[in-house]
């Protein structure tokens, strides 16, 4: 399990679907889930796919609660990460059982049923780093999945929690968010993040 790193783009393991996990995988570790969370807040992030760790699972984890009160609907400027392009990544904690902090949700086998209210989300990834693109999302979908203890669960998510489950529900099915742009677009902005990955390379 400590073999499991944050993989980038162009790793091809980030365009391969996964497969629905099946049930008779009804023991999701609970090691497994922590490394998520740890690796998801060591890059400042609000969202982690297991394939962005190299994992053929069909889960990703999800924590917006920083960035949700009650008074107002954060800005939906990152569907995966909000500072992630302006900090460096932080040290691994310490492995432990973080799952009940914070409001840390897991969602095992997730599926949009349905969805409305188009609106543009400025958003990143941790895999694609210093990059960001707005793109289109759903301001509110209907979803249902299976949690860490395969309970079944149905629920409506608004706002950033729905734009975070829609960036990584994409990422289970190989899909990265620039890829929701028009092709000339896209390519400007892989030619531009190719050449700014060539220069930190080489400094």
């Amino acid at each position: 399990m400590d073999d499991y790193k944050l993989i980038l783009f162009p790793d091809i393991f980030l365009k391969r679907k996964i497969s629905i996990t099946p049930f008779r995988d009804n023991i999701i570790e609970e090691n497994l889930i922590n490394h998520m969370f740890t690796i998801m807040h060591q890059y400042c992030g609000i969202g982690l796919a297991a394939n962005q760790i190299g994992l053929d699972k069909r889960i990703f984890v999800m924590d917006v609660s920083p960035f949700i009160t009650e008074e107002i609907e954060p800005d939906l400027a990152d569907s995966e990460h909000l500072s992630a392009t302006e900090k460096e990544p932080k040290e691994p904690e310490e492995l432990k059982d973080i799952s009940t902090q914070h409001n840390h949700e897991v969602f095992i086998n997730p599926a949009i049923i349905d969805k409305k209210n188009i609106i543009p989300s400025m958003e990143g990834c941790l895999s694609i780093p210093g990059t960001t693109a707005e793109i289109e999302r759903y301001h509110n979908i209907k979803v249902n999945y299976y949690d860490q203890h395969w309970q079944l669960v149905e629920r409506d998510l608004v706002g950033l929690s729905a734009i975070c489950f829609q960036h990584e529900l994409d990422h289970l099915d190989g899909k990265l968010f620039w890829e929701h742009l028009p092709p000339i677009q896209r390519g400007i902005l892989q030619k531009r993040h190719n050449k700014q990955q060539m220069e930190d390379d080489s400094e």
